[in-house]
């Protein structure tokens, strides 16, 4: 997929990430579907939907998104007051890290310019895992 603009790249210079096809969540097959629904061959991906399920050509708000994800949360009995947009920018993260992915490869995704700042994403889940006092008698 190609980003064309984004909030660290207001040049447009554009990036292009691959989405894996998945075998639980799907997104590629739900991608096509979303695009197939929609009408949409061209423009903004994430779009503005009005009552009666019509899509506009305009770009999704952010905080279109987030209403949308929190609403999505509530429906399946999740208490949304904990997440934000930046909820699942972290949760990729920290659940590619727990996977032992390449710090790199983690930056391909989320094209973080900095370590330090993409290492702020990652959630200490496992602070005894891979611990470098293991095996040191204490």
């Amino acid at each position: 997929m190609t980003i064309r603009r984004s909030k660290t790249d207001q040049t447009g210079e554009g990036h292009e990430i691959a989405i894996p096809h998945g075998f639980r969540i799907r997104p590629v097959e739900r991608l096509r579907a979303w695009l197939g629904a929609a009408g949409i061959t061209e423009g903004p991906l994430f779009r503005a939907v009005l009552k009666g399920s019509r899509v506009q050509a305009t770009a999704m708000r952010t905080n279109a998104f987030v209403r949308a994800m929190k609403a999505r949360l509530a429906a399946i009995d999740i208490d949304p007051a904990g997440y934000s947009g930046r909820s699942l920018r972290s949760g990729l993260i920290t659940s590619a890290a727990a996977r032992r992915a390449s710090v790199f490869k983690i930056q391909e995704v989320s094209r973080h310019k900095s370590i330090d700042v993409l290492s702020g994403y990652v959630r200490s889940n496992d602070l005894f895992d891979d611990h470098c006092a293991a095996g040191v008698v204490l």
